[in-house]
């Protein structure tokens, strides 16, 4: 079964309830997963941090630092908004994203190109390479393709960004500072590898990740306002898939990727270098 949807928030699931390896369920109220807080207004945050809710103590934030610049003058912030999730909620900030996409840029763009676009970039034309960026990356490629490059890339590519959010986690379920919500801007795409990983971690039949992540679809659907925030010369390169749609193949294909390293363990330990004893503990945590 996939995770519990709490339609209080936005995008907002448990990952609790999943039924893990020998049928152990994961345990609820550990992990959150959900769009980014600048979407809540004050009942919904009232409902994320109080005890009679979900009574949240950390915040993983998966977005990028143009996305925490720009969050607090997003149009739905109107009513009331955040960059970050106010309270007593900690704030862990890991950009899946940059560093994957560097590294990718880096491996597969002519020096002559890169050295135009770090002129263009110093001179301020940001959001103009940013697009070139996309494009080059074929994340404007429409379909479930675009999703299938942005997700390998984050999974051949952002192995230390992995690595610090899986250890972010695992600090804090070590030390019972839960529950965690993981984030990113529409709580789709890199909340769901993070959330994807943990639940092949304990064992959560591929199906049922794949059925999480499709939920993200129909949540975003409720709250088209999380959509139109992004910036429209982005918002412009991007697939429609990308900003708005989780299609099961895209997750499909994101969980043939994890097992061509061999597997979740093997992925995180080889490729993204997470310590053995950090699984531990994010295995120990979520079913115990």
């Amino acid at each position: 079964m996939p995770s519990v949807v709490l339609h209080e928030g936005v995008n907002l699931r448990d990952l609790g309830g999943a039924r893990g390896a020998g049928g152990a369920a994961v345990r609820p109220g550990v992990v959150f997963r959900s769009a980014a807080p600048i979407f809540y207004n004050k009942k919904r945050l009232a409902f994320l941090e109080g005890a009679g809710g979900c009574g949240v103590k950390a915040a993983l934030d998966l977005r990028g630092k143009r996305e925490l610049r720009q969050a607090p003058h997003f149009d739905s912030a109107r009513e009331h908004g955040s960059a970050l999730f106010p309270g007593g909620a900690a704030h862990h900030h890991v950009d899946l994203v940059e560093g994957a996409t560097k590294r990718a840029l880096y491996a597969s763009t002519p020096w002559y190109v890169k050295l135009w676009w770090g002129v263009w970039y110093l001179l301020g034309w940001r959001v103009w390479v940013t697009v070139q960026a996309v494009k080059h990356l074929g994340m404007d490629v429409p379909g479930v393709q675009g999703l299938e490059r942005l997700y390998g890339g984050i999974i051949d590519d952002g192995g230390p960004e992995v690595c610090r959010a899986l250890e972010v986690l695992a600090e804090r379920i070590e030390k019972k500072e839960y529950p965690v919500v993981v984030h990113c801007t529409a709580g789709k795409d890199r909340a769901g590898i993070i959330c994807a990983l943990l639940l092949l971690l304990v064992g959560v039949p591929e199906e049922d990740i794949v059925a999480d992540y499709a939920l993200s679809e129909a949540e975003l659907a409720a709250h088209d306002y999380v959509v139109g925030s992004q910036h429209r010369q982005i918002k412009a390169a991007l697939s429609k898939e990308i900003l708005s749609a989780s299609p099961p193949d895209a997750m499909r294909y994101t969980l043939r990727k994890i097992a061509a390293y061999g597997g979740a363990w093997e992925y995180l330990t080889v490729r993204c270098g997470v310590r053995p004893e950090t699984l531990k503990t994010l295995q120990n945590g979520l079913t115990a």
